[in-house]
């Protein structure tokens, strides 16, 4: 345990061992009950035991529970089947390991782990009672032997000497162990030495904490007094089963029949059945917890029996059982008055109470207050008036208007200060009655509670607000307060604390302050406000009695928070009940010896705030998908799953009013606050290492220690790990790199592409040149000199040869024209294959014949311009050789479009050609060649069929799917081209 929560409890046991001193009757301790309608597996109890870790085991007759004061957990992961049978004992190690004997055997559990334990071999005994001994080990039953089990290694050794009918056995503090069978006592000591005693019937025997050894026959109690063993008288029950000595020396005894149980103390013996509220007068068990509470097995249930903060007080010389109570009232003489709605008044002096009613002049009206006046207090009562004690009874007061009476004051100077809602202020001094209204400066008449100040003077608090009484005049104040004031209060900086109808206000110096729901107040209407010793201001609303801790109420009134937490307080704190009468003013105050009184509905309580530990936060359980988990740490199979974080706070003082907040460490390091919720449920988590963490604030704001549940881990898929990361980033930027890459090389083969286009054009414009402009000018040439010999010879008339030139020059620039015309008709980018091939017909014909015609099969589309273009070219050309060389009189040309390729075929039935010619061409023309050329630039496949006489006939494929084919072609050829042309 951590040193803050050892010096936590160590304050509030030392606190309640006060407390019992101060009230040990039994009556006032405060009594829980659990049965299967809160979870427990069975009601009959037979077995509890506490762990170091807080948590209460319980075994019933139906299984085992784990309580932590809030809930009962029956299932487990990995749990044997025999937690669920009929539990026998529990108990715990030296190391914290928790054993069950049940009907199917023994078990262990530790940090979640649960293990059946194989038993001696030949052992067919039932496994009964346990107790840890002095060695380490464990003792254990099983049937009539009492063994020594080593819960490191689970080796079984038999203890020697038994009695031949074992009943029970303990161990003491020097390592002895007793047994009963029935006829005595025996003793075993360490070394081996047995000593009897006998005691007949003896069944019991304990060793309880004051290291005595006590035995009993189920009538009568004894005590081993060094020789033997000494009777008891009037310990308890007349009957009793079980017996336990207390941390404050009682002793406790369980009677297991008729009678309940009893407490021995040294002020007497007290007793406790069905009518004080058990379950059971059949109680079997009584186990201390180390809070010093009394739990109590009974065959129809668990109970508990501790001390609370309050003691609440009911059919103890006070009224009625039906009385409500709804003012409460210290005197001079620090005697405790307390009033009822219709039931008279009572007294609590010198630890009794005594009640005043009808019978001694007190009327049957609401009780609205008290004020001093002696040993006997003056009353008022609503409708009736002031009652005041003449000496043997209450009479009404003379001279007091008739109306509705409330909060009577005494001042300092002796005046009698009360109210008459609707009338105004009243106030007696020396016999003399004065009102007050509007002519004194209150103009307010529904006055509701009265508080004197530090000067002599008086505070009404007031529907319209608060006034001043102060040197014979009332002055309205705090006019920033515009709510019906229901009670007034100093603190102890001198501040005025305001109850209204919207919450708390505090009246300091730098103004007003009020604390409503909205900040955190249980209710709005605020009935009496009481600040204790430690500073806290306690609260009294229609929800019940709460506290707001001094550290919270400066937090808030120098603005370093905004919200408070109150602390409630409820029957399990002692009190009779949450309820209070909706009276304002006189529910509640701070006696002289500092505690607080409250005048709760159900009766008078009183009492102060014990320490509170802080609560530690546990781990109870991880569920993956609906699936409990080991107390170890988790890996989870990659993919998306559903996680649920399950946590507690082992704790038997309002249980019910821890607050969590907790975190998941590699996902959100922020806090997030849980209320009282027990479980955390994440969804969807990415794969990682998680922590999470809890921790638990207890009801008074104690913040308890940082708890760490067993880490997780999600495992990822494989495209989800690191190294994945990092093998996709390496491959992402070497697709990067070689989509550069070849982006680059594309861009340079396409300026490749288009060097060798503009080069093959070239060729082609020097093949029309040679063919045309320097064949004519060659033409021409030739002309010239022939005419000149002519001329010279005498032999032609000289105009003539330059009329034939002068045709020829004009010839010539007719093919020139001609051959730029089919320069620019070369490249058609907005026309498909089938256009330009019908365009070249009005190209080339000069006369009717040929006949062209143009068909196609397949779906005509379009294909890649580059490849269109040398595909036209070539077609170009072998259509120019049938228009002016073939003297054909039928020309065809057929374009078959394939799925993935592109076949043109092209017919003539002209003069045809040899072998030869189709080889190399005509001498000084370049056409064939250069349609080959084309056609190994787009890597299709290129024939010519011809014979003389017999026409000609072209052929050409190639592929249209992409354009790897042009750039394998590219990348076979470009390059050569390219330094070839360059």
């Amino acid at each position: 345990m951590r040193a803050p929560s050892l010096v936590f409890f160590i304050l509030t046991f030392a606190a309640r061992l006060l407390y019992a001193q101060a009230d040990d009757d039994l009556r006032h301790l405060t009594l829980s009950s659990w049965t299967t309608g809160q979870g427990l597996p069975q009601n009959f109890i037979t077995a509890i035991d506490q762990t170091p870790d807080g948590f209460l085991w319980v075994g019933t007759r139906g299984g085992l529970a784990r309580f932590d004061g809030l809930n009962f957990r029956t299932s487990f992961a990995n749990e044997p089947a025999g937690i669920h049978s009929a539990v026998n004992d529990i108990a715990h190690d030296a190391d914290g390991r928790l054993w069950i004997t049940t009907n199917l055997g023994l078990i262990s559990e530790t940090h979640g782990i649960w293990q059946q334990v194989s038993l001696p071999a030949n052992e067919n005994g039932q496994p009964g009672r346990l107790a840890r001994s002095h060695d380490g080990t464990l003792l254990v039953r099983l049937g009539e032997t009492v063994w020594h089990l080593d819960p490191r290694t689970l080796h079984f050794s038999p203890v020697y000497g038994m009695p031949a009918k074992l009943r029970s056995f303990a161990e003491d503090g020097s390592g002895n162990l007793w047994l009963t069978d029935g006829e005595a006592v025996t003793e075993i000591e360490p070394g081996g030495k047995t000593s009897r005693f006998p005691l007949h019937d003896a069944g019991l025997i304990k060793v309880e904490r004051d290291g005595r050894v006590y035995a009993g026959d189920g009538h009568h109690l004894y005590r081993f007094e060094g020789t033997g063993f000494m009777r008891m008288e009037k310990s308890g029950t007349e009957e009793f089963v079980d017996m336990t000595i207390a941390h404050d020396g009682s002793l406790w005894m369980a009677a297991g029949g008729l009678e309940g149980i009893s407490r021995k103390t040294g002020q007497g013996l007290q007793r406790m059945s069905m009518r004080e509220g058990l379950a059971s007068n059949d109680v079997r068990l009584l186990f201390e917890d180390r809070d010093g509470a009394m739990w109590l097995g009974t065959i129809s249930g668990l109970q508990l029996l501790r001390r609370g903060s309050f003691v609440s007080y009911a059919n103890e010389g006070l009224a009625a059982v039906t009385a409500q109570y709804d003012a409460i009232f210290q005197a001079a003489d620090r005697s405790i008055w307390t009033g009822t709605l219709q039931d008279g008044i009572s007294v609590f002096r010198d630890g009794r109470w005594k009640t005043f009613a009808i019978k001694e002049g007190v009327r049957r009206g609401q009780v609205r207050g008290f004020a001093e006046d002696g040993a006997m207090p003056i009353v008022a009562i609503a409708d009736y008036g002031l009652f005041r004690w003449n000496g043997r009874r209450y009479e009404k007061m003379p001279n007091v208007p008739a109306g509705y009476v409330t909060s009577p004051l005494r001042t300092a100077d002796g005046s009698l200060w009360f109210s008459i809602v609707r009338q105004g202020l009243f106030r007696l001094r020396d016999g003399k009655l004065q009102s007050f209204g509007a002519a004194e400066g209150l103009t307010d008449t529904r006055i509701w509670c009265l508080l004197p100040d530090h000067e002599g003077g008086v505070y009404a608090g007031s529907n319209g607000g608060i006034f001043h009484f102060s040197n014979g005049q009332w002055k309205h104040e705090f006019l920033e307060l515009h709510e019906t004031v229901l009670t007034l209060a100093y603190n102890s900086a001198g501040e005025l604390l305001a109850g209204t109808n919207s919450g708390l206000t505090i009246l300091g110096h730098s103004g007003a302050k009020t604390i409503g729901r909205a900040q955190g107040l249980l209710s709005d209407p605020v009935l009496q406000l009481v600040e204790d010793a430690e500073r806290s201001v306690w609260v009294a609303t229609s929800a019940g009695i709460s506290r707001i801790t001094a550290p919270q109420m400066d937090a808030f009134r120098t603005g370093r928070s905004q919200k408070v937490i109150p602390q409630l307080f409820t029957d399990h704190d002692g009190l009779p009940s949450r309820d209070l009468l909706p009276v304002s003013h006189v529910l509640g105050l701070r006696a002289a010896d500092g505690r607080l009184w409250f005048a709760m509905q159900r009766g008078p309580a009183s009492g102060n705030a014990l320490p509170e530990a802080a609560p530690v936060a546990m781990h109870d359980d991880i569920a993956i998908d609906g699936i409990g988990q080991p107390d170890e740490t988790v890996r989870v199979r990659p993919g998306r799953h559903r996680l649920i974080f399950a946590f507690t706070a082992p704790s038997f003082d309002a249980s019910e009013m821890i607050r969590f907040r907790y975190r998941l460490i590699g996902w959100d390091n922020a806090w997030i606050d849980a209320g009282g919720l027990r479980e955390a449920t994440y969804a969807g988590l990415p794969p990682g290492h998680f922590s999470f963490e809890v921790q638990a604030i207890g009801r008074g704001g104690v913040a308890g220690p940082i708890a760490r549940i067993p880490s997780v881990d999600l495992l990822p898929f494989f495209w989800q790990t690191r190294w994945f990361v990092v093998l996709a980033a390496i491959i992402g930027i070497a697709l990067i790199i070689e989509f550069t890459r070849r982006r680059t090389l594309l861009r340079a083969r396409r300026m490749s592409l288009l060097f060798q286009e503009r080069a093959a054009e070239r060729e082609r414009i020097a093949y029309l040149i040679h063919d045309t402009v320097i064949q004519d000018l060659i033409g021409a040439t030739l002309y010239l000199e022939i005419a000149e010999m002519e001329l010279a010879a005498g032999e032609l008339d000289p105009s003539k040869p330059l009329e034939g030139l002068a045709a020829r020059l004009r010839e010539s620039i007719a093919r020139s024209r001609s051959m730029v015309a089919n320069l620019h008709a070369t490249s058609l980018p907005e026309h498909s294959l089938l256009d330009v091939l019908r365009l070249a017909e009005a190209e080339f014909r000069l006369a009717a014949q040929p006949a062209f015609r143009v068909s196609y099969t397949g779906e005509p589309r379009a294909i890649d311009p580059l490849l269109r273009d040398e595909v036209y070219r070539v077609c170009r050309e072998a259509i120019a050789n049938a228009f002016r060389h073939a003297n054909a009189q039928n020309i065809n040309v057929h374009t078959d479009f394939e799925p993935h390729a592109l076949a043109v075929e092209i017919v003539d039935d002209g003069l045809g050609m040899d072998e030869t010619l189709q080889r190399i061409g005509r001498p000084g023309h370049f056409g064939l060649p250069a349609m080959r050329s084309h056609m190994e630039r787009i890597g299709a496949a290129f024939s010519i069929e011809s014979a003389p006489g017999k026409g000609t006939r072209v052929r050409l494929r190639t592929h249209t799917s992409s354009r790897t084919r042009v750039w394998s072609w590219l990348r076979a050829h470009g390059h050569g081209r390219l330094s070839r042309h360059s």
